[in-house]
């Protein structure tokens, strides 16, 4: 039985999806500017550790609906600096 995937005798192959073509541009920048790439983890290891030092004053609130009220103003609070941040011209 054919598939409907096949031609006579030929395997379809199927073009890479966006989020493959995304990911390989991606690391073809990296790779370009390994300096600012190098760079970027680094201040994206320093975000990771600020949100941890976030996280654990947070567990400090007296109540867990304290906790996650404050959560939820911090993810959104978070969320609009860093769109201000990265989308300004």
């Amino acid at each position: 039985m054919s598939e409907p995937n096949k031609k006579k005798g030929r395997a379809s192959v199927r073009p890479p999806s966006l989020a493959q073509v995304l990911y390989s541009k991606i690391e073809s920048i990296k790779k370009d500017h390994p300096i600012v790439s190098r760079r970027i983890d680094e201040l994206e290891e320093e975000i990771r550790r600020a949100m941890s030092d976030i996280k654990e004053e947070v567990g400090n609130l007296k109540s867990e609906e304290e906790q996650k009220l404050m959560t939820i103003l911090l993810i959104n609070e978070i969320h609009r600096s860093v769109e201000g941040i990265l989308t300004a011209g």
